[in-house]
């Protein structure tokens, strides 16, 4: 026999197959003597040869310690295949034994005296003439002993279990298949047994209870396991098939809570009772099944049914609103394909439509057809269909219809889709007719409110300034009375002339203040440096808050070094003068002002700080409302806090006021940060001596007081001066006379200065133009010569007058000069109080 090396084996043989583990047992040793066998032999040995020959167990006798065959009954030969055994030792007569151990397990039990059993044990068998087999056996090894107990042989005894063994085998191998398809299937196994109450459950059913570990489990694992929701359903299934004569089936499912984990799934239960013979269930088997993800599936399924439900019914429902709200609707609705055929229109616009053009339009029609007796509305109506099917959407306000029944209306075009595609545009129009004629009567009204006001407000204004400019009025006529009762006393016609050039320079701050208010004054913006504007300014402000009250300016404005803002110098003093006379009216009882200027990022902030009176909530509200002021009568005219609130957004930059009653006030000017320009923040002094040559000058103003004045003082200044009344007198004198420099007025009767200007430098292209006006609009000089304009803005002074007239004069490139700046830089060091709120 050959030992299979992939079975099971025994001490002294092999086998690998599970179902035929060997086991193998030592018994006592026994005398031959005293045996049954012994006795047997000893008594009858016919009787013991019959025994022998028809025993159906395989029996065998080994004589000494070479098992030399003494006797085989037909059973061992039919195991071991016809071939010569009796005389023969073991390892002769059947080869294979020595390879599989079977020799060495006889020469154990001889050698020892002690019998050995095997069982399941598997041999090759290899008989001469017969193709190789597989034999499972269980036999005994029994030592046969002398009267002196020594070992003489062995006999075996043993049965062929050959079949059992392979039925096994096919049993374990279906086993293994059943368990591998349930497990691979998902499918959890179990079997109750009702007696003890212990349950076995496959590695999957204890999943799905949240069971992970090998312990036992019984009943109460599984009722435990139960969602309380389910316990009382599952638990009357499950003794329904437990009592006699009840259910066959125990088919349910049900939600279960882990034991290990708390996770709660949805299993498929289905088993059948097991009966003994007496009919009374002892087992219940069955098998389960994990459903948790088909019940999460089948929720899905019904939520979406639910949803496609509900939104089938809300879709009815919407479409049966939707129609009844197009019949119903004031608004006239038409859809039209590429053709401009109807695909759809409601009754509003049908009865809209057969009023206006007596054609009443059904689906289907063609509205060029139907508009071929109307051709101008027929191209109307084509122009802006064709948008909307093109796939423009608008909304259009149009006039439609026949004379004496034409409506306006308001259209709202959209495109129509169908399945991703363009099929065509739909339109909703409502008769605006009533709406268009209340807007124009609210335009003409509102009009008429807006000239009202304006003319309110110039009555403001003129109220405003006339008590400031009777004053001025006052001291000029004053110092004129003076100068002409006194003509012979010099230093008193001196003085009072300088008093009158100070008192028009007031006059002219004045006028410049209201023109920022009015919003129309030129801003002359460049960058300003801060710190020559408060050295300079500063002086005044000390002069102006008197003995009584400090002044204290905050040093990083001299950290920051040359720190320029982009404003309105002239502007920009008069916001500061007005901040700091408003601070000292807050301050009668004596105080501090502090000014401090900070970088921001590119923003500026200068902040002037009091610890006067404050302001109310209520004051405070209308500070920059002009011409609202908390003083007594002549005290101020409002416009203070206005020209700084319109000298902020003038600059892009902003104002804010910070007040408490009785602890004060805090203004902060927030302006945009400029880049230093040397000639902006340090202008150039005008060199002192004058030009030598004679220019001839051309002086054109239609006030013959100011015409006279010019003429005066430009021959004052050295020049010849021809002079004109209007623009078509100058042009004659332009044709026929040397002309270097026009001095004009810009707004004068029959041909304004622009007009006058580019008539001239088309005669004359050489020609230098300086306009002399109080016009505010730069744009209109910039318009009349480009961005060359020159303009002397009145009032000025003759020093003023000399200074550009020689800047012009003496230029040899075109580079642009504003004279208003030079009258700014000219009178900053005695600059007067400006008009206070």
């Amino acid at each position: 026999m050959t030992g299979d090396p992939n079975r099971p084996t025994t001490e002294a043989g092999n086998s690998d197959l599970p179902a035929a583990e060997a086991r193998n047992s030592d018994m006592p040793p026994t005398d031959a003597g005293d045996s049954d066998m012994g006795l047997l032999m000893r008594g009858d040995p016919i009787q013991f040869e019959r025994l022998f020959q028809q025993a159906p167990s395989f029996m065998a006798l080994h004589n000494g310690p070479d098992h030399v065959f003494i006797m085989a009954n037909p059973a061992y030969l039919q195991l071991v295949g016809q071939r010569p055994l009796l005389g023969r030792p073991l390892d002769q007569a059947l080869p294979e034994a020595r390879e599989q151990g079977y020799l060495d397990l006889l020469n154990q039990v001889y050698r020892e005296g002690r019998p050995h059993a095997g069982t399941e044990v598997s041999y090759r068998i290899e008989a001469p003439g017969e193709a190789p087999r597989w034999v499972t056996v269980d036999f005994v090894c029994q030592p046969l002993l002398d009267e002196s107990g020594h070992v003489t042989g062995v006999f075996v005894l043993g049965s062929d279990v050959t079949a059992r063994a392979s039925a096994q085998e096919k049993l374990a191998a279906k086993e293994e298949q059943l368990r591998q398809a349930t497990e691979g299937g998902g499918v959890g196994v179990w079997d109750v047994d009702l007696a003890s109450g212990m349950i076995y459950w496959t590695t999957r059913t204890r999943e799905m209870f949240g069971i992970y570990s090998d312990r036992p489990v019984s009943l109460r694992d599984f009722y435990e396991g139960l969602h309380p929701a389910d316990f009382e359903m599952v638990s009357q299934a499950f003794a329904a098939v437990t009592v006699p004569h009840g259910a066959k089936l125990y088919n349910v499912e049900y939600r279960t809570v882990g034991k290990e984990d708390g996770e709660v799934r949805w299993v498929a239960a289905r088993g059948v009772p097991v009966m003994d013979a007496h009919g009374r269930v002892k087992r219940v088997v069955g098998s389960v099944i994990d459903i948790t993800q088909r019940k999460h599936d089948e929720q899905r399924i019904r939520n979406l049914n639910d949803a496609l439900e509900q939104k089938l019914s809300l879709y009815l429902s919407e479409r049966k609103l939707f129609g009844d709200l197009v019949e119903g609707t004031d608004a006239m609705v038409q859809v039209s394909d590429h053709h401009f055929n109807w695909m759809a229109i409601n009754h509003a616009a049908a009865v809209e439509f057969e009023r206006i053009f007596g054609v009443h339009p059904k689906v289907g029609d063609n509205m060029l057809e139907a508009l071929k007796d109307f051709p101008e509305q027929q191209r109307g109506m084509q122009a802006v269909w064709t948008r909307a099917l093109t796939g423009e959407e608008f909304t259009d306000i149009r006039e439609f219809g026949r004379e004496g029944r034409s409506r306006h209306y308001e259209m709202h075009f959209r495109s129509l889709h169908r399945d991703g595609r363009r099929i065509g545009a739909y339109q909703f129009v409502y008769d605006v007719t009533e709406r268009i004629e209340k807007e124009e009567r609210l335009a003409r009204t509102e009009a008429a409110l807006a000239q009202a006001q304006k003319m309110e407000a110039i009555g403001q204004l003129v109220g405003g300034i006339a008590h400031d400019f009777n004053n001025l009025l006052q001291a000029i006529r004053g110092n004129f009375d003076i100068i002409a009762r006194r003509v012979s006393d010099p230093a008193l016609v001196a003085r009072c002339a300088e008093k009158g050039q100070s008192i028009s320079a007031r006059a002219t701050k004045l006028t410049s203040q209201l023109l920022a208010f009015s919003r129309e004054h030129s801003f002359d913006l460049k960058p300003v440096s801060l710190q020559r504007l408060l050295q300079d300014l500063e002086p005044l402000f000390r002069t102006t808050l008197g003995a009584r009250m400090g002044y204290r300016r905050v040093a990083p404005l001299l950290a920051a070094g040359d720190l320029c803002v982009m404003a309105d110098a002239v502007q920009l003093e008069m916001a500061l003068l007005n901040l700091v006379i408003n601070a000292r009216d807050a301050m009668m009882d004596g105080g501090q002002l502090v000014l401090t200027v900070e970088e921001d990022g590119n923003t500026v902030l200068i902040r002037v700080t009091d610890d006067g009176a404050g302001m109310t909530p209520e004051v405070l509200a209308r500070c920059f409302d002009p011409f609202f002021t908390t003083k007594s009568v002549g005290k101020g005219s409002g416009l203070g806090l206005s020209q700084v609130y319109g000298m902020c957004k003038r600059v892009d930059g902003s104002v804010d006021v910070q007040s408490t009653p009785g602890v004060g006030t805090t203004v902060t000017l927030r302006l945009r940060r400029a880049q230093p320009d040397l000639q902006a923040c340090h202008p150039q002094q005008a060199h002192p001596h004058q030009d030598a040559r004679r220019h001839h000058v051309l002086v054109v103003d239609d006030d013959a007081d100011v015409r006279e004045f010019l003429i005066d003082a430009v021959s004052s200044l050295g020049h010849d001066v021809v002079a004109a009344a209007d623009g078509r007198e100058a042009l004659r004198v332009l044709g026929t006379e040397r002309v270097d420099l026009l001095l004009a007025d810009f707004s004068m009767p029959h041909m304004d200065g622009a007009e006058l200007a580019r008539h001239a430098l088309a005669l004359r292209p050489d020609l230098k133009v300086v306009f002399a006006s109080g016009h505010p609009d730069a744009d209109a000089f910039h318009a009349a010569t480009g961005r060359e304009a020159v303009v002397l803005r009145k009032p000025f002074d003759i020093e003023t007058l000399r200074r550009t007239l020689n800047t012009q004069l003496g230029m040899t490139s075109g580079t642009a000069t504003d004279a208003s700046a030079v009258a700014a830089s000219a009178s900053t060091s005695a600059v007067p109080p400006p008009v206070t709120s």
